[in-house]
């Protein structure tokens, strides 16, 4: 039961990791595509208005959170709002979950069932 549970937690948060990626690999391949309107990133408009997004050179991407980050040229950035932060903890917070109840139920598993004695079997004793 326990490995089930898992399972579908673990799902969930495969969900959540598919979405994040995506997300991310997106919003930098719209960001680079070197067409009409690609600089200053989209991403980094939305989010920093027409004075900050002016003066970015760049955008990257990290998985750890799921974020995006606008550059500029002295080194500071800011962060795009271009993807929601449920995703970061619908990811992270059921794969961790997830991955503890396979450990827990791996254990449970390994470790030996405590021996019963039948009802009016003898007890044997091995002193000598």
């Amino acid at each position: 039961m326990l490995f089930g549970a898992a399972s579908v937690i673990g799902a969930v948060a495969a969900v959540f990791f598919t979405l994040g990626f995506l997300a991310v690999g997106f919003a930098i391949l719209d960001s680079t595509d070197g067409g009409t309107n690609s600089s200053p990133p989209r991403a980094c408009i939305n989010a920093g208005g027409a004075d900050k997004s002016m003066h970015v050179n760049g955008i990257e991407g990290s998985i750890l959170p799921f974020d995006l980050t606008c550059t500029t040229p002295d080194g500071s950035g800011f962060r795009a709002d271009e993807i929601p932060r449920y995703v970061t903890f619908g990811a992270y917070g059921p794969g961790l979950t997830a991955v503890t109840m396979f450990i827990l139920a791996a254990a449970r598993r390994k470790a030996p069932a405590p021996r019963r004695l039948r009802q009016g079997a003898p007890v044997s004793s091995s002193r000598t």
